[in-house]
């Protein structure tokens, strides 16, 4: 995947909270990748702005995402989990420094999987422990099949379309939408690019410029551009 893409779909999924930036700072918080294979190695980095040292504990859980985009996280860690290679749950985190831990990947007998590495801490001078979670969107083989759009509703001021994709690999899906009045386009808006599981459908919601009557939606990835006319208020 792309910087740009994963810089912007790192704004939607920072699940760390305020309290957790002070104590230990985490990036990436989403690795996504295809083509995975037996060997594949990823890197996580963890910076302690502490005067002292800080000890984090990793485990591993599963996420999933609902249709709305909410992540769901699984915080049971199956026992294909093997899959990737931790060689230490423990880390120490020594004063004001950065430490790198390297996931590999152990077996790739698998075509789209969405592990998490959860990092937790009890901060000694805090009573209150913080975790981050590390979502891992990993995929053996890339898509080739373009995804489909359909239009579900409208709003004044929202218009929400379907996103399917019968790839079994993971994508991120982006796009234009471009809105008309009277035959004139008024506005167009870029669609950010959405996490779609892999043979999962998402729906995403895109603003309406007040007084438009027909958006014209279109992807690389899709099959065919959606057009939706709106209704006109009288």
């Amino acid at each position: 995947m792309s910087i740009a893409r994963r810089i912007l779909y790192l704004v939607a999924l920072l699940l760390f909270s305020s309290r957790l930036q002070a104590a230990v700072m985490v990036s990436p918080v989403i690795i996504d990748a295809y083509q995975v294979e037996r060997g594949s190695a990823f890197t996580v980095t963890m910076m302690n702005p502490k005067t002292y040292p800080l000890d984090v504990a990793l485990e591993w859980g599963w996420f999933t995402m609902s249709s709305d985009g909410t992540v769901l996280l699984d915080e049971k860690a199956a026992p294909e989990l093997d899959w990737l290679y931790l060689s230490n749950p423990v880390c120490h985190l020594e004063p004001e420094s950065t430490t790198q831990i390297v996931i590999t990947v152990n077996r790739a007998d698998f075509t789209a999987v969405t592990p998490v590495l959860y990092i937790s801490l009890q901060d000694p001078q805090s009573p209150v422990a913080v975790r981050v979670a590390v979502l891992f969107a990993l995929s053996s083989e890339q898509p080739t099949r373009p995804v489909q759009i359909e239009f579900i509703e409208s709003c004044q001021t929202d218009l929400r379309i379907r996103v399917t994709n019968p790839n079994p690999c993971h994508i991120y899906f982006d796009g234009v939408v471009e809105l008309y009045r009277s035959a004139e386009l008024i506005d167009e808006i870029s669609i950010t690019p959405k996490l779609v599981l892999a043979q999962s459908q998402r729906d995403i919601s895109v603003p309406l410029n007040p007084g438009a009557d027909q958006v014209i939606v279109t992807s690389d990835a899709a099959a065919a551009d959606l057009m939706v006319v709106l209704p006109v208020e009288l």
